[in-house]
């Protein structure tokens, strides 16, 4: 039953899904004159020797969808970034959400802010969206693939660690002394999956860091092979980086 003191809140509920609808169909137009501009240029490449009247109502059009696509995704001010270069949403999507925030770019469109306010969106309703956005500010995440990666790490652990807090409430069951029944028998049970559980999401933790490590160096490992060829009777010592305290050996004579 709808009263007078839940109203004001549903009917802010009904117009902030409205907005995100209209947001939403805005983007999805944006994008397609965007991917139409890209198809009629790369066809007016294609056509330009064999038919150039054609290429070039081709790139008019594709001009004029690139234009209009602009206009649409285009943000009207630029944002404020906030902490973990978050950007502070509007009033009424920080009233609808507290705390909730949009990972953003430079200069960024109405795609980016978009995408962005429902990545964050999905962290808050993964309760973890302040573990995420602390841990995007601590990773130093410098695009939306790292940023994105820091929020499945932050969902990962804040899944890891309620799994193994009910671990240990199912093994608070079985008490020292008591006879071993079939009740302590379950919660045992009940213990081991969740620390299996736990324990897998410790694991996704560890796989989305290494990922992220991978991302900013390529990959790449670095081995450095040193030949070192030693005749019969001969000795030789490798190392990075010698520095010699005395006087050694000099060509064609003995140091005295």
């Amino acid at each position: 039953m709808i009263t007078d003191n839940n109203r004001p809140g549903q009917e802010q509920g009904q117009a902030m899904t409205t907005y995100k609808a209209r947001t939403g169909d805005a983007v999805a137009k944006g994008l397609r004159l965007r991917e139409s501009a890209r198809f009629q240029r790369a066809r007016a490449a294609s056509s330009a020797q064999y038919d150039p009247t054609g290429a070039w109502f081709d790139r008019r059009e594709a001009d004029e969808a690139d234009r209009v696509a602009d206009a649409i995704l285009t943000l009207p001010d630029a944002p404020a970034i906030g902490a973990g270069g978050e950007l502070h949403l509007s009033r009424d999507d920080a009233a609808a959400k507290p705390g909730l925030a949009c990972t953003v770019a430079d200069n960024p469109d109405l795609t980016i802010a978009v995408a962005s306010r429902d990545r964050l969106e999905l962290a808050g309703d993964a309760q973890c969206l302040s573990l995420a956005v602390d841990m995007a500010e601590t990773l130093h995440a410098r695009n939306s693939v790292e940023k994105a990666l820091a929020h499945q790490a932050a969902g990962a652990h804040q899944l890891a660690m309620r799994f193994a807090a009910t671990a240990n409430r199912w093994l608070d069951h079985v008490q020292a002394g008591q006879t071993f029944n079939e009740a302590h028998r379950m919660a045992m049970v009940e213990a081991q999956r969740a620390a299996n559980a736990s324990a897998r999401l410790m694991l996704a933790y560890r796989g989305a860091a290494l990922t992220l490590q991978r991302l900013r160096t390529g990959g790449r490992q670095v081995v450095q092979v040193q030949h070192v060829q030693v005749n019969s009777g001969g000795q030789a010592v490798v190392a990075g980086k010698m520095t010699t305290g005395h006087r050694g050996y000099r060509r064609g004579r003995k140091s005295k």
